[in-house]
């Protein structure tokens, strides 16, 4: 029995390289006259796949067509197929015997200028990236099972050096850090000039300890059991010995005693889920390629953006990657509410293997309906806008950005207590990383808000840090002065830190180093800031904003003062001055 044959030259194809590619089929059935052949390269995305060529056969670049044994070309049509992709369909001139051959063509029409103007290949790196041939015999459209064309798509020259590393650690504790070389596109990669060394060293290593590694064939090297032996901010520092180029990691601050540790995450996937297969990729870019250390994808519940087939997908490989201490998954969507005043939530459950909650099914119309139907250890939700109807019980956190300032903090003024979290990149201050700890610390607002730069801080009143809230009863002094201590790190100098006592700016630093630590001491009389109250007590707020000179911020969740120790207390029903005369 006949078996048909595909084969691809090249076969291998470095990202992002423009060529002409040839697809060889020889084919295991008769195909008569008029055969419909669509040939499919899997574009999902126009930026990053294939080019989307031209079928005109008057085109000499970037260009598709379908050759036949006896040389003739056969010009095809741009169709979409049924999740509107471009595919590419070609009728058969001639019937084909058993064995006859085939071949699509994908690039130049002049062999010699391939390398500038065939098409561009994907810029995704893949193993055997899968391109389908379908075939109809009848000419109708009823396709049969695909032929598949497999080609290998490999990283590109190596362009940069990612470091992946831990933002706090304590003094002697060991931890790795993943050296990733990546070309242009951020795949990993093993092309680069065979002298090529990496020196390693950090501001505070002694000059005879310094090591050179070389550029991985897996693109992936690994420093196992470092650790720092005084407290303070460390830098790490890679140098290729052939450029001259020199990478530097995050700050990584070393504290003296263990502590909490800092995780960074994002809580909306910020990408659109086209296709089932996407789910996977996405997940392992967010913990390979991003080194996020928690992550959310969270869809939207339309069904039209979030299919059954494709939440069920979500289900599996959230709970799949879900992995304690090293990357945390949490399950759930984005409801878009029709209360006006409820505005936009994400939902994010504490289990896996959840339902999605869409707005158009009665029972789940609104957020109060869903809410009703849970209680607060079975999920939780972070405000996408601004919300007066914000439900602390339930809504744990507000999404953060510098155009919805102030009306974010005219909800702490309404006594509303909830963690900043970040567009772009949030910042969870928690001691284990896990599921469990990362709701607790977000519960205790124990938060900040990175736009874009992976930067740190630390802030404290009173020893107290971030989303602290502190009391005048225990704590009867800060009636009259405040401690606050900290430091924020960042990857560029910082062009402004302000700390604010409610909204008013307290302490301003300017033009500062990439590393600013302070101390400072607020001494005005804390009565006249106790602007606003919660449950009949009086309250203040303190928080922190820093900003770079490349526009990169952080700001923190705040720091509350309550005075319960002077709030006046009512007395018992029945019971006045006086009563007790005798």
């Amino acid at each position: 029995m006949a078996r048909a044959v595909t084969f691809v030259e090249p076969k291998q194809i470095s990202a992002g390289t423009k060529a002409s590619f040839r697809f060889l089929f020889m084919t295991d059935v008769a195909l008569p006259q008029k055969t419909l052949v669509r040939f499919d390269l899997g574009i999902n995305d126009t930026t990053k796949d294939f080019e989307i060529p031209s079928t005109s056969l008057k085109d000499q670049q970037n260009c598709i067509w379908l050759a036949l044994s006896d040389g003739k070309m056969v010009e095809g049509k741009q169709k979409k197929d049924h999740n509107g992709r471009p595919v590419f369909d070609f009728v058969l001139p001639k019937a084909l015997e058993v064995g006859g051959k085939l071949m699509i063509v994908l690039g130049s029409q002049i062999a010699e200028k391939a390398r500038e103007f065939g098409t561009r290949a994907p810029l995704k790196a893949q193993r055997k990236r899968p391109i389908y041939l379908y075939i109809d015999p009848k000419g109708k459209g009823d396709f049969l099972e695909p032929y598949i064309f497999n080609l290998d798509i490999k990283g590109a020259e190596l362009k940069h050096i990612r470091i992946l590393a831990p933002s706090l650690v304590s003094r002697n504790q060991r931890f790795d850090v993943v050296i990733r070389f990546e070309d242009e596109y951020s795949n990993l990669t093993s092309s680069a000039p065979k002298d090529t060394l990496i020196e390693f060293s950090h501001d505070r290593l002694r000059d005879n300890l310094k090591m050179r590694l070389f550029v991985s064939e897996s693109g992936v090297t690994c420093l196992p059991n470092l650790y720092f032996n005084e407290p303070g901010v460390y830098r790490l520092s890679f140098k290729n010995t052939v450029t001259g180029e020199i990478t530097q990691s995050h700050p990584i601050f070393c504290q003296a005693q263990e502590g909490d540790q800092a995780f960074y995450g994002v809580f909306q996937g910020m990408k659109p889920i086209e296709s089932l297969d996407q789910v996977e990729s996405i997940l392992r870019e967010a913990r390979d390629t991003d080194h996020l250390q928690f992550f959310s994808l969270s869809p939207s519940d339309s069904e039209n953006d979030t299919s059954n087939e494709l939440w069920k997908e979500i289900q599996t490989y959230t709970a799949e990657f879900n992995e304690e201490d090293r990357f945390v998954t949490f399950l759930g969507f984005t409801y878009h509410t029709n209360e006006p005043q409820e505005g936009s939530k994400i939902i994010l459950f504490s289990k896996d293997q959840k339902p999605i909650y869409r707005r158009k099914e009665t029972k789940s119309s609104s957020f109060s309906k869903i809410l009703k139907a849970h209680v607060p250890k079975d999920l939780f939700s972070i405000s996408v806008e601004p919300s007066s109807k914000l439900i602390e019980e339930f809504e744990k956190g507000v999404v953060y950005h510098p155009d919805k300032h102030d009306a974010i903090f005219k909800l702490y003024h309404e006594g509303k207590r909830f963690a900043l979290i970040g567009e772009q990149l949030t910042c969870i201050l928690a001691p284990q990383l896990n599921r469990d700890t990362l709701i607790a610390a977000i519960e205790n607002r124990k938060t900040f808000v990175s736009s874009e730069a992976r930067m740190l801080v630390q802030f404290s009143i009173a020893t107290q840090p971030i989303g602290s809230v502190l009391t005048t009863k225990a704590r009867p002094g800060l009636m009259y002065v405040r401690h606050l201590k900290g430091f924020v790190a960042g990857t560029r100098p910082f062009k402004e830190l302000v700390i604010y006592r409610n909204q008013d700016p307290i302490i301003k630093l300017k033009n500062l180093d990439s590393f600013v630590e302070f101390e400072e001491y607020d001494e005005a009389k804390l009565n006249d800031a106790l602007q606003f109250e919660r449950d009949g007590i009086r309250f203040c707020y303190y928080y922190l904003k820093a900003t770079q000179d490349d526009g990169s911020y952080l700001i923190t969740s705040p720091i509350f003062i309550e005075d319960n120790e002077h709030q006046d207390i009512e007395e018992p029903q029945g019971k006045k001055k006086g009563s007790n005369k005798k």
